[in-house]
């Protein structure tokens, strides 16, 4: 093999392994994106930016979300109260989701939708961002 033949070799071999480590940290990076603590991170994130941006959540956010963790929809309304249940939610959270129209809901966003939209909401949901009252 002559000094020119060796030369393109080695420079194709080189090149070979540029894509080959291009093609790692791709699937690397891919595999990392994968990561459930990564997107939970990532959505953790988002989510503070889109408060940022439209102001915080409402009071029920975090008691809805809590209440409602690992529903897979659409649910009806039995089945929200039933998985309340078993999340051990507080009984307002309980009542409001009790007292839904009985229809199916396909996402933790309806659900919210509907009870802000209820007139009864506004008077519990502030029951639930407010700290008990000591006994007199």
């Amino acid at each position: 093999m002559g000094v020119a033949s060796r030369r393109v070799a080695h420079l194709l071999a080189g090149e070979a392994l540029k894509r080959t480590r291009k093609s790692f940290v791709s699937c690397l990076t891919l595999s990392l994106m994968n990561d459930d603590d990564t997107r939970r991170i990532r959505l953790e994130e988002g989510m503070k930016e889109l408060e940022t941006r439209m102001g915080g959540p409402s009071p029920l956010a975090q008691p809805l979300q809590d209440a409602l963790l690992g529903a897979v929809f659409p649910l009806s309304t039995e089945q929200l109260v039933l998985l309340a249940r078993e999340n051990d939610t507080p009984p307002v959270v309980l009542s409001l989701l009790g007292n839904l129209p009985r229809r199916r809901f396909e996402s933790l966003d309806a659900v919210q939708q509907e009870l802000e939209s209820r007139d009864e909401v506004g008077e519990q949901a502030t029951e639930l961002s407010l700290a008990p009252m000591p006994p007199r």
